[in-house]
């Protein structure tokens, strides 16, 4: 452990579920009879675009009640790459109930990427879950450069927002938040059996459709662990839908006009009627992304050891800008998940990516045929962010 950790949380290192180890200063600090939320959004740069508006927060305990709530305002935003405190007052000011259910839906149209969670509870414990598990469960994701964790832990951060418009097909995320702390033989039983960590709803879900006034599943009874350890004693009682309260009515948003087209991973996204209160999880299919362009016009150009341009393009859940590897020296283009390599390197390919020039262009020059030169994708960027 790092000598100032104050937590473990689960994580991926070197590929494999993993513990990653994180500071006080990634948590906010206790505050009487409220639980304090603190969203570390994803990327670093001011032009990578991956904040956006505020998400609200539902907070439920061990038995699936409520313990507080809180809705995003509609003028709140968080730009990348920085935190926000989401201070969520308990329903009962006399109640420190700690909240291990937690919700987090998009506020607003803004669609923001999500790196980590840290929750502090009004008795100063503390619990944390970071991107790099949601990207285990196949939800939307992206590269990121904001450290979350020690040494320099960078995860990778998931993609929330409320109605659709940018082809993302989730509106926010539900999970049993005490269920990723990292001690005890917990990261072996999810490296071995990612069932457990991801076909369970009530311990991880992304949800299509989800609102602040809705409840989430929890698991009835509350789960037991085999003495000694974080291990799941009954992983029967692990893999199931859970237990929903009665959904608490609230003021719906204003209905929208759907709009449906193709998307995420093939499947046809639509526009969301927000006066549903329904809690829908979305059938993952799999088809690689086609149809309208999330962050077009957008490159990173990368030099993190791990950041890696084949697996971002071979993964049917990225979403995100044009990424290059200056590590690996390969190309993704995210408009049609396809990897080119950069020019001069020794290759079979005909088309290859120019750092210099930011664009693609046929290996041969001047001598292909004008058949191969129209099919070289004409790349063009408005921004271009370079992590170092």
């Amino acid at each position: 452990m790092v000598a100032n950790a104050v937590f473990n949380v689960v994580g991926v290192i070197m590929g494999a579920v993993g513990m990653v180890s994180m500071g006080q200063d990634l948590f906010a600090d206790k505050q009487g009879a409220t639980t304090n939320v603190r969203l570390h959004i994803g990327h670093a740069k001011k032009s990578d675009n991956t904040g956006g508006s505020l998400p609200d927060i539902a907070l439920f305990d061990v038995y699936g009640e409520e313990v507080g709530r809180k809705e995003s305002s509609d003028n709140g935003h968080v730009k990348n790459g920085n935190y926000v405190d989401i201070k969520v007052k308990h329903t009962d000011p006399d109640d420190n109930r700690q909240s291990e259910y937690i919700s987090i839906s998009a506020g607003m149209t803004d669609a923001i990427c999500i790196a980590g969670i840290t929750v502090t509870w009004p008795d100063d414990g503390k619990q944390a879950w970071v991107g790099d598990t949601g990207y285990l469960c196949d939800a939307p994701w992206f590269y990121s450069e904001t450290v979350v964790g020690e040494p320099n832990y960078k995860p990778k951060c998931i993609w929330i927002d409320s109605d659709g418009s940018n082809g993302l097909p989730y509106a926010g995320m539900g999970m049993h938040i005490t269920d990723f702390a990292s001690e005890s033989g917990r990261d072996e039983q999810y490296q071995e059996n990612r069932d457990t960590m991801c076909k369970s709803p009530p311990r991880f879900q992304m949800y299509e459709e989800l609102g602040v006034w809705n409840n989430i599943p929890y698991f009835d009874p509350p789960l037991k662990y085999v003495e000694g350890t974080l291990v799941d004693k009954d992983i029967k009682k692990v893999l199931v839908d859970g237990k929903v309260k009665n959904p608490k009515p609230g003021a719906p948003r204003p209905e929208k006009k759907r709009e449906c087209y193709p998307g995420y991973m093939g499947q046809m996204i639509c526009t969301r009627d927000e006066s549903s209160a329904r809690l829908r999880s979305t059938e993952r299919k799999k088809a690689k992304p086609t149809g309208k362009r999330f962050m077009a016009g957008r490159l990173v150009i990368s030099e993190h050891r791990g950041q890696s341009a084949k697996e971002v393009c071979e993964s049917r859940s990225s979403a995100g800008p044009d990424f290059y590897s200056a590590e690996e020296k390969l190309f993704c283009d995210m408009e049609t998940k396809k990897l080119y390599p950069a020019c001069g390197q020794s290759t079979d390919n005909t088309i290859c990516f120019d750092v210099t020039t930011k664009k693609l262009r046929s290996v041969a020059g001047a001598g292909r045929l004008r058949r191969d030169l129209a099919a070289v994708p004409d790349k063009k960027y408005d921004t271009v962010s370079h992590w170092k």
